[in-house]
């Protein structure tokens, strides 16, 4: 809908300054170190895998003001335009989307101000079909005491997407399928694997690259799901496979 525009553009700051901190930002800033052993070491990613991806890092002293002020400067500015409109029905239905569009600001504003204090997490990007960032989940490096991941949504528009959504005409002309991944982690690391095995076989980047997406939730993702969020004219596969976690809550 028009009125989350504003919300989805500041989403696009979000993801843009934290996925280019990750790749780009200063050598020296430890909580950068952290998160690629993390990601390169720990967890054994590509790094072309990485920098494809939409994953980026909380930079340090962050402050998410820019991408709220950018959007709150949209609205006034439309808001300005339309109060010249003579036809008072359009004028009180456009003040209507403008109310709408601030309360949906206001909200992602409270709920983005929580992420500003999480320096160094990790943040995994999700988007619709059209590769907007509509929402996020950001995870902690460190475990906590019970040996668990701690994690946190941001969903300012109630919407989760899809992680990472290779879905190409090219991709999907190596099998028809495309692979649903229950973690983000899990499917960066099958694409590592892949593209590793690539590069003893002679293969490009693009031959490796498998149609793969994270659907954002544990289990029970049926078919039926799965073809709802991948319909598309341009790329759909002929079969989709689902991975679940080796663990009892995947094998369940």
């Amino acid at each position: 809908p028009y009125q989350r525009s504003w919300v989805v553009a500041a989403m696009r700051i979000v993801r843009d300054t934290m996925t280019h901190y990750l790749r780009e930002g200063p050598d020296d800033c430890h909580l950068r170190r952290a998160a690629l052993n993390y990601l390169l070491q720990d967890r054994k990613l590509d790094k072309r895998i990485i920098n494809m991806a939409s994953i980026g890092i909380v930079p340090p002293s962050w402050d998410p003001t820019k991408a709220i002020d950018e959007a709150q400067r949209a609205i006034m500015l439309e808001a300005k335009v339309w109060d010249s409109e003579p036809d008072k029905k359009k004028k009180a239905g456009k003040q209507r989307e403008l109310d709408e569009q601030k309360a949906l600001l206001d909200d992602f504003t409270c709920k983005l101000k929580m992420h500003a204090s999480h320096a160094g997490w990790i943040a995994f990007f999700y988007e619709n079909d059209r590769a907007d960032a509509i929402a996020a989940n950001f995870r902690r490096i460190s475990k906590d005491a019970e040996g668990k991941n701690v994690i946190n949504w941001l969903k300012p528009l109630k919407q989760r997407g899809v992680f990472f959504p290779v879905l190409t005409d090219d991709c999907l002309g190596h099998n028809g399928r495309v692979l649903c991944t229950e973690g983000e982690i899990n499917q960066l690391r099958f694409l590592s694997e892949r593209v590793r095995h690539g590069d003893q076989h002679g293969e490009t980047l693009e031959e490796c690259l498998e149609a793969s997406i994270t659907l954002g939730a544990s289990t029970g993702q049926d078919i039926e799901c799965v073809r709802r969020l991948l319909a598309n004219e341009d790329a759909t596969p002929d079969k989709a496979v689902i991975l679940h976690d080796n663990d009892a809550a995947g094998r369940k």
